[in-house]
C-alpha cells in the first residue's frame, strides 16, 4: 500500500487538474470524466468512501448525459462503484 504522503500528493494533482479541467473552455467531458475517477480512485485509496463514491456518481452523470446508457464508460462507471461499495463494506 503507498505511503499516504503520496496519495495526498496525487489527490493535490488531481484537484488541481479537474480546476484547470472544468474551467478551460477546449475542455470537454471526457477530460473532465477522467479527472474525476482519478478524484474517487485517490478517495478509495484513503478509505473516504463517501467522497469516492460522489466523485463517481458525477462521472456516471456525465457520461449518462453525454454518452446514454448503453456505453462502455457507463459500464466502467457503475464498476467503479461496485467496488467502492465493497471496499467499504456496504
Amino acid at each position: 500500500m503507498r505511503e499516504f504522503s503520496h496519495v495526498d500528493q496525487a489527490l493535490a494533482y488531481t484537484l488541481k487538474s479537474q480546476a484547470i479541467a472544468g474551467n478551460s473552455s477546449s475542455s470537454v467531458q471526457c477530460k473532465i470524466n477522467h479527472t474525476l475517477a482519478g478524484l474517487a480512485g485517490i478517495y478509495l485509496q484513503k478509505s473516504e468512501f463517501d467522497l469516492a463514491l460522489g466523485y463517481y456518481q458525477k462521472s456516471l452523470h456525465i457520461h449518462l448525459f453525454t454518452t446514454g446508457e448503453d456505453n462502455s464508460d457507463v459500464a466502467t462507471c457503475y464498476h467503479q462503484m461496485a467496488h467502492a461499495y465493497f471496499e467499504h463494506g456496504f
